[in-house]
Formats: C-alpha cells, sequence, structure tokens
C-alpha cells in the first residue's frame, strides 16, 4: 500500500464532500448528477439515522473515499446484516488497498454488531468485483428488481 488513509465515521460536517464523490459516482453510470445541495440533503438523512452511516477515508485533508452501510434485518437467516452501497474510491488512489482497508473495517463493525451477512451490488461489469471477491465476498444468483416510485 501506498498511501495509508484514516478511515472515520462521516459526520454531518462531510455532506457536502460526500455529495461531491456522490456526483461521481452517479456520472460513472451515465446519469447527469443532481446539484450538490440537493445530494447534501440526501445524505444528511443519513449522518443522522441509528442504522445507517459513511464510512470515510481520508489521506490528510482530502476525502479520498467513502462507503454507505445500512442495517437491515433477515428472517431468512434470522439476525440483523449490512448493506454496502455508494462504495467509491478517487481514481489516483484505486489500486492501493483503501477499499480493501474498507471492507475490513465495515467487517469488524458488522462482527461487533453480530450481524449475519454484509450484501453489496455492483454493475456485472464494475473492475471492483475482484476486490469484493478478494475479500471473501461470494457471487450470487439473485438478481436486483426495481421499480422506480418516483
Amino acid at each position: 500500500m501506498l498511501t495509508t488513509p484514516n478511515l472515520r465515521e462521516a459526520t454531518e460536517r462531510d455532506a457536502p464532500n460526500i455529495a461531491e464523490l456522490l456526483q461521481r459516482i452517479i456520472a460513472l453510470h451515465d446519469k447527469v448528477p443532481p446539484p450538490v445541495e440537493q445530494l447534501i440533503g440526501q445524505v444528511e438523512p443519513i449522518l443522522r439515522a441509528p442504522d445507517a452511516w459513511y464510512l470515510i477515508a481520508e489521506v490528510g485533508r482530502e476525502l479520498v473515499g467513502m462507503v454507505q452501510v445500512n442495517e437491515r434485518y433477515s428472517t431468512w437467516d434470522g439476525g440483523h446484516y449490512g448493506y454496502v452501497e455508494d462504495f467509491f474510491v478517487l481514481d489516483d488512489y484505486r489500486g492501493q488497498g483503501i477499499g480493501a482497508l474498507m471492507l475490513a473495517h465495515i467487517e469488524t463493525r458488522a462482527l461487533a454488531r453480530a450481524w449475519v451477512r454484509l450484501d453489496l451490488d455492483v454493475l456485472a461489469n464494475n473492475e471492483a468485483a475482484h476486490l469484493y471477491e478478494r475479500a471473501g465476498y461470494d457471487r450470487t444468483d439473485y438478481v436486483i428488481y426495481r421499480r422506480m416510485l418516483k
């Protein structure tokens, strides 16, 4: 690893920087990102929620990575689990182990909370799929269906 980031849970003061990274993720999906101000308004409730949080990675004072984690409950597995989304590391910091450190941090926290599993979804052609597989995530046969309501 070339750069050792500081990992910490985001606070409301981090919302503008998280919103800027969210704009990048949305643009990578060939969508027009909403204004930063709108995204800040969408991030702040997550930062205040008792069952959701953002883990951020900083190098110096620069936010170089983030991931959102939401707690859910599985009746099939009989316990709480985590759902990982909005996972992003800046291009200049990819391949340095930051994503792996973030996943390990989430897993440690999940085990401390007695979660039964961690889930995430990615596009089929996502270059980071190897990161998840190296971290012990298995590709499943599940397909996500979505109906947009607004």
